[in-house]
């Protein structure tokens, strides 16, 4: 890789990584109550777009939970 390679590299912070997280588990948690139906095309329009509102909730969670402890 070269050097010029590295400066495009953009690590997440730790409230970027927690609020992942927190979608990540919400998704999960979503996928679970449909019986883990992880194909996304048998879904409706209300369950996809259920499927996102909870990632979304569950992201604004993780990042409000990991503000908690922000030095500032």
């Amino acid at each position: 890789m070269a050097i010029d390679d590295y400066k495009k590299i953009r690590r997440l912070d730790d409230y970027e990584l927690a609020a992942l997280e927190g979608g990540v588990d919400a998704v999960g948690e979503f996928i679970a109550s449909k019986g883990n139906l992880t194909d996304l095309s048998l879904y409706d329009e209300l369950d996809q777009r259920m499927l996102v509102k909870a990632a979304w909730e569950g992201c604004a969670r993780g990042l409000r939970e990991a503000l908690k402890s922000a030095p500032f």
